[in-house]
Protein backbone atom coordinates (compact mmCIF):
# COMPACT_ATOMS: atom_id res chain seq x y z
CA UNK A 1 0.00 0.00 0.00
CA UNK A 2 0.77 3.54 -0.73
CA UNK A 3 2.52 5.31 2.68
CA UNK A 4 1.57 8.66 2.26
CA UNK A 5 -2.23 6.69 1.59
CA UNK A 6 -2.20 4.70 4.59
CA UNK A 7 -0.99 7.95 6.60
CA UNK A 8 -3.53 9.64 5.34
CA UNK A 9 -6.29 7.75 6.65
CA UNK A 10 -4.34 7.22 9.73
CA UNK A 11 -4.65 11.37 10.11
CA UNK A 12 -8.24 10.93 9.06
CA UNK A 13 -9.20 8.81 11.94
CA UNK A 14 -6.47 9.17 14.55
CA UNK A 15 -4.72 12.68 13.95
CA UNK A 16 -4.83 16.07 14.13
CA UNK A 17 -4.30 18.63 11.41
CA UNK A 18 -4.35 22.36 13.12
CA UNK A 19 -3.35 25.93 14.35
CA UNK A 20 -2.30 26.25 17.66
CA UNK A 21 -1.16 29.02 19.33
CA UNK A 22 1.87 29.53 21.71
CA UNK A 23 2.24 32.62 23.65
CA UNK A 24 1.69 35.37 20.49
CA UNK A 25 2.69 32.68 17.82
CA UNK A 26 0.75 30.30 16.24
CA UNK A 27 2.34 26.76 14.82
CA UNK A 28 0.85 24.34 12.50
CA UNK A 29 1.39 20.95 13.80
CA UNK A 30 0.28 17.26 12.22
CA UNK A 31 -0.42 14.95 15.11
CA UNK A 32 -1.21 10.96 15.32
CA UNK A 33 -2.25 9.83 18.25
CA UNK A 34 -2.48 6.30 19.45
CA UNK A 35 -1.89 3.38 22.40
CA UNK A 36 -0.29 1.07 20.14
CA UNK A 37 3.31 1.41 19.90
CA UNK A 38 4.11 -0.80 17.11
CA UNK A 39 1.22 1.29 14.93
CA UNK A 40 3.36 4.50 15.97
CA UNK A 41 6.53 2.31 14.78
CA UNK A 42 5.02 1.90 11.35
CA UNK A 43 4.29 5.62 11.51
CA UNK A 44 7.41 6.59 12.27
CA UNK A 45 9.44 4.84 9.67
CA UNK A 46 6.64 5.79 7.17
CA UNK A 47 7.79 9.31 7.85
CA UNK A 48 11.41 8.47 7.74
CA UNK A 49 11.20 7.19 4.59
CA UNK A 50 9.54 10.20 3.07
CA UNK A 51 11.90 12.26 4.82
CA UNK A 52 9.92 14.14 7.30
CA UNK A 53 11.40 14.70 10.62
CA UNK A 54 8.86 14.03 13.23
CA UNK A 55 9.17 13.56 17.41
CA UNK A 56 7.55 10.62 19.78
CA UNK A 57 5.57 11.54 22.66
CA UNK A 58 3.75 9.50 25.72
CA UNK A 59 1.76 10.98 27.97
CA UNK A 60 -1.47 9.41 29.93
CA UNK A 61 -1.09 5.75 28.38
CA UNK A 62 -0.97 7.79 24.55
CA UNK A 63 1.55 7.71 22.05
CA UNK A 64 2.28 10.96 19.88
CA UNK A 65 3.98 11.69 16.44
CA UNK A 66 4.25 15.04 15.74
CA UNK A 67 5.64 16.88 12.98
CA UNK A 68 6.25 20.54 14.04
CA UNK A 69 9.13 22.02 11.96
CA UNK A 70 7.22 24.81 9.55
CA UNK A 71 9.05 23.16 6.53
CA UNK A 72 8.41 19.98 7.59
CA UNK A 73 4.49 20.15 7.75
CA UNK A 74 4.51 22.57 4.86
CA UNK A 75 6.19 19.49 2.54
CA UNK A 76 4.49 16.87 4.99
CA UNK A 77 0.63 17.96 3.86
CA UNK A 78 1.44 18.81 0.08
CA UNK A 79 2.47 15.12 -0.07
CA UNK A 80 -0.76 14.18 1.70
CA UNK A 81 -3.16 16.29 0.69
CA UNK A 82 -4.09 14.35 -2.18
CA UNK A 83 -5.20 11.55 0.23
CA UNK A 84 -7.10 13.37 2.55
CA UNK A 85 -10.72 13.24 3.05
CA UNK A 86 -12.13 14.41 6.67
CA UNK A 87 -8.92 16.72 7.39
CA UNK A 88 -8.58 18.50 3.96
CA UNK A 89 -10.49 21.19 4.78
CA UNK A 90 -7.79 21.64 7.75
CA UNK A 91 -4.74 21.22 5.64
CA UNK A 92 -5.66 23.29 2.68
CA UNK A 93 -5.84 26.15 5.51
CA UNK A 94 -2.76 25.20 7.16
CA UNK A 95 -0.88 25.02 3.60
CA UNK A 96 -2.25 27.86 2.86
CA UNK A 97 -0.96 29.81 6.01
CA UNK A 98 2.23 27.94 5.79
CA UNK A 99 2.94 28.97 2.44
CA UNK A 100 2.28 32.59 3.58
CA UNK A 101 4.36 32.60 6.27
CA UNK A 102 7.38 30.98 4.58
CA UNK A 103 7.53 33.57 2.04
CA UNK A 104 7.17 36.48 5.13
CA UNK A 105 9.09 34.25 7.48
CA UNK A 106 10.26 36.88 10.43
CA UNK A 107 7.74 39.32 9.51
CA UNK A 108 4.59 40.50 11.84
CA UNK A 109 1.58 38.63 11.41
CA UNK A 110 -0.77 40.30 8.47
CA UNK A 111 -4.15 40.41 8.06
CA UNK A 112 -3.77 37.66 5.48
CA UNK A 113 -3.10 35.25 8.28
CA UNK A 114 -5.51 36.81 10.29
CA UNK A 115 -7.96 35.50 8.38
CA UNK A 116 -6.86 32.28 7.85
CA UNK A 117 -6.87 31.31 11.16
CA UNK A 118 -10.02 32.97 11.82
CA UNK A 119 -11.11 30.30 8.90
CA UNK A 120 -9.24 27.58 10.71
CA UNK A 121 -11.21 28.32 14.16
CA UNK A 122 -14.70 28.55 12.29
CA UNK A 123 -13.91 25.09 10.96
CA UNK A 124 -13.16 24.10 14.10
CA UNK A 125 -16.19 25.18 15.57
CA UNK A 126 -18.34 23.64 13.14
Amino acid sequence: MDSLAWLAGIIDADGYIGLQKVGEHYYVRVEIYNRNWELIERVANALRRLGVSFSIFYSHGDFTVRVGRMRDVYNFLRMLRPYLIAKLPRADICLRYLNHRLKNYGKPYGDVERDLIRQFHSLEQS
